[in-house]
């Protein structure tokens, strides 16, 4: 869902290595500015439908370590899930994702 990615920051000069990271995946975004309109989006949907637009500033290295460690490859939903988890926390992004806000 766009809404996840709503706020999500990563650095202009980083988002190569994400792309690389996540080639495989031919719906990532290819240019920075189709992730920043991306994010525009989500944050969009997420305000409209009431959930947080909190920034979280996405580190690249981290990302990779994370998706190393949970067994997931590199692509848009791995994001997605890091970006729900960040903002979340484990148990709470899970409700996230199921469709449920936490309280």
């Amino acid at each position: 869902m766009k809404r996840d990615f709503a706020a999500a920051i990563v650095r202009e000069d980083d988002y190569g290595q994400l792309v690389a990271a996540c080639s495989y995946d031919l719906s990532f975004p290819q240019i920075f500015a189709e992730w920043q309109e991306l994010v525009r989006e989500g944050t969009r949907l997420a305000a409209a439908s009431g959930r947080p637009t909190t920034p979280v500033e996405v580190d690249v290295g981290e990302f990779l370590r994370w998706a190393a460690l949970t067994h997931v490859h590199p692509c848009l939903d791995a994001l997605r899930a890091f970006l729900i988890v960040a903002r979340f926390g484990v148990e709470s992004g899970l409700d996230t994702m199921s469709g449920k806000l936490p309280e």
